[in-house]
């Protein structure tokens, strides 16, 4: 007799939560990638330091898109909302590891603007896995 596997529903409540946790790691991995880059191209003078504030915003806002797209996918209801959600834990995670690094814990308005861009971030990256689907 084969033992037969059951596959999670992706849209079970510990599903959804165990997928936004692995997409807010996949998307924190993916911005110490993304700075890593970013340094190297300003070590090699090819940007330079005024740009730090742009790039490091742009790559807060693709992490968060990219999670939100991980999250949307395979969802059949409200994969915008979960996507959202899934940008805004990014951000939330990201905040965790990179003040757990600085040791410095400050909470202030830059934080909710930045929760607010991960989840609107997060929405968007979720709209393209409904648009995919089309």
């Amino acid at each position: 007799m084969a033992a037969t596997r059951r596959r999670k529903n992706p849209a079970s409540k510990n599903g959804l939560v165990l997928r936004i946790i692995k997409a807010a790691l996949f998307g924190c991995v993916l911005t110490v990638l993304a700075i890593l880059l970013f340094a190297l191209l300003l070590k090699w003078d090819v940007l330079l330091e005024s740009s730090i504030p742009v790039v490091t915003s742009f790559i807060k806002a693709l992490c968060a898109g990219a999670t939100g797209f991980m999250v949307g996918r395979g969802l059949q209801q409200k994969a915008w909302l979960f996507a959202g959600a899934g940008g805004a834990a990014y951000v939330l995670l990201a905040f965790i590891a990179f003040a757990v690094l600085e040791k410095v814990f400050a909470v202030n308005l830059g934080l909710l603007a930045d929760l607010l861009m991960g989840f609107i971030a997060g929405i968007a990256g979720g709209l393209l896995t409904q648009l995919k689907k089309t």
